[in-house]
């Protein structure tokens, strides 16, 4: 390991001559890489609307998550869901209503 201690990965805390685990150095190159595609390919939770209300309120989607690039939020086909800020989404599924203030209002759908 570097002078500076190993990665989380490298057990350099298992031997007294070597400087140790610094957690600055993270997991190392291939670990670290196989954590990062892992997260990227996981399914997430889905967030659908529990209510009508505004879009960064968290009382009107589920598990109280106001929807973010990650996320594939779905509006039910009862709820009316208001913009009137900035909004952000990986993609979108109304069923129910979208309201966007004209004046405010900007949602950017990233899709990747």
């Amino acid at each position: 390991p570097a002078a500076g201690g190993g990665t989380i990965m490298s057990y350099c805390d298992q031997n007294d001559t070597l400087p140790g685990i610094n957690l600055q150095n993270g997991f190392g190159i291939q670990p670290g890489n196989l954590i990062r595609n892992s997260v990227a390919k996981a399914d997430l939770p889905s967030n659908d609307s529990v209510q009508s209300g505004d879009w960064v309120s968290t009382t009107t989607w589920a598990c109280g998550q106001i929807p973010t690039v990650i996320d594939d939020p779905f509006i039910n086909v009862s709820h009316s869901v208001q913009l009137n800020t900035i909004g952000n989404a990986k993609s979108l599924t109304i069923d129910g209503t979208l309201n966007l203030n004209t004046t405010n209002s900007i949602l950017n759908i990233t899709n990747n």
